[in-house]
């Protein structure tokens, strides 16, 4: 499970930050039926944009990096309870259900 919500971030990252060159892209193509006045402020635009959603990006991958830790921690709670306690697998996985479940809140 942990795995697969760390590719799912991952992913996610990697969509938005390919989608911020296609915006710019798509702007930069758009700038050839403009006037020779109005181009020079849509570029400015364009990469005000394009510079905002890697910023968004950036900020997605950092939010990735902290989650990811936390399931690490967890991963070696669940290890310390285990050899201390016995089981503690089903307290974890609610543990990492909550935590998964507060971050689909962030990212919605």
């Amino acid at each position: 499970m942990k795995f697969l919500i760390i590719l799912a971030i991952n992913v996610a990252v990697g969509n938005v930050r390919a989608h911020s060159h296609v915006v710019g892209a798509n702007i930069g193509n758009a700038l050839n039926d403009l006037p020779q006045d109005l181009k020079g402020a849509v570029r400015n635009v364009a990469d005000i944009i394009e510079d905002a959603v890697e910023a968004v990006a950036e900020a997605v991958a950092a939010v990735a990096k902290s989650f990811k830790n936390v399931l690490s921690k967890i991963t070696e709670l669940t290890n310390a309870l285990d050899d201390a306690e016995g089981s503690a697998t089903p307290i974890i996985n609610e543990l990492i259900a909550k935590v998964t479940a507060a971050f689909d809140k962030i990212t919605d």
